[in-house]
């Protein structure tokens, strides 16, 4: 990637500690936008819904899975969300395990 002001790092679960981490890496330059369940006004950086889902994944450059463990998310990092990523985008997933489906990440 180039400056950290030309990336966009996308925050899968915006919750408190997915803002946490948004704000820190705002801190440091990056375009910083996030997803959650309940879409609420954030003074840090942009939220969207699950119902946009594909337009946050295909604008995250990199991604930062910050996700509980819940029979929804379980899996949620799967072929159908990775191949919405744009074309060398990072995924660091500081949520569970279970959220990636590892075959699939192996095929991309």
């Amino acid at each position: 990637f180039k400056d950290t002001n030309e990336t966009t790092v996308g925050i899968l679960g915006a919750g408190e500690i997915g803002t946490r981490v948004g704000i820190a890496l705002k801190q440091v330059g990056y375009n910083v936008i996030g997803l959650t369940r309940r879409k609420k006004p954030s003074v840090h950086f942009p939220l969207y819904s699950e119902d946009e889902m594909s337009t946050f994944i295909k604008q995250s450059q990199i991604l930062v899975s910050v996700l509980p463990l819940t029979p929804k998310t379980n899996s949620i990092l799967n072929k159908t969300l990775m191949k919405q990523l744009p074309r060398g985008a990072i995924l660091i997933n500081v949520g569970r395990g279970e959220h990636i489906v590892d075959e699939h990440l192996l095929e991309l």
